[in-house]
């Protein structure tokens, strides 16, 4: 009976000192990614209330990640490119404005997750440069945020789900986008 006891024991040690293992060996290092998905964007101006649609979206990332046995930290630099789309805004009177614009994002984030296994949810949080292209013009900073999931299907390559939210203020307008992308990541 006692010896059936310590290899009980010796069974939970063993599990949990493979578990750490597994969880201190990836999302180490540098890495490089690419994402694709829909960015959803609320149009807003005053006088004239708000229109949401959904873009089409595209990113890069070149990342690096520190893992200390589980929590990782780590900073990344972003470039995200949203499709244009027509908002349509009407003023009280009932008069329609059409405004078609896309956005570009370029920013740094810093990074926090922690690796289970070959998972970790992760937070991001920075600040992007988000140019409007078409009808909306000029470029300003912003907070940046988000939050995922990555999954490492090899030593090299990982999956990636994210939504990430930046939100600008300009004017008479306000713009909130909320993306949610699919990517892969080399990790080199």
């Amino acid at each position: 009976m006692k010896n059936n006891k310590w290899l009980g024991v010796l069974a939970i040690v063993g599990g949990v000192l493979w578990a750490a293992e597994a969880s201190a060996a990836g999302f180490d290092g540098p890495y490089i990614g690419a994402k694709l998905g829909a960015n959803v964007i609320k149009f807003e101006e005053a006088g004239l209330g708000d229109d949401t649609r959904t873009a089409p979206t595209f990113g890069l990332e070149l990342g690096y990640n520190r893992n200390f046995g589980g929590p990782v930290l780590g900073a990344n630099l972003f470039a995200d490119f949203s499709g244009k789309k027509t908002y349509t805004l009407t003023e009280p009177d009932g008069t329609r404005h059409d405004i078609r614009f896309g956005s570009n994002a370029y920013g740094v984030d810093g990074k926090l997750g922690y690796a289970l296994g070959h998972v970790m949810p992760f937070a991001k949080l920075g600040v992007a440069w988000v140019k409007h292209t078409g009808d909306l013009h000029g470029t300003k900073a912003a907070f940046h945020g988000g939050a995922g999931l990555e999954y490492e299907i090899t030593e090299t390559i990982a999956l990636s789900g994210e939504w990430a939210r930046v939100q600008v203020e300009e004017d008479l307008h306000k713009t909130t986008e909320n993306a949610f992308t699919l990517g892969v990541n080399y990790a080199f």
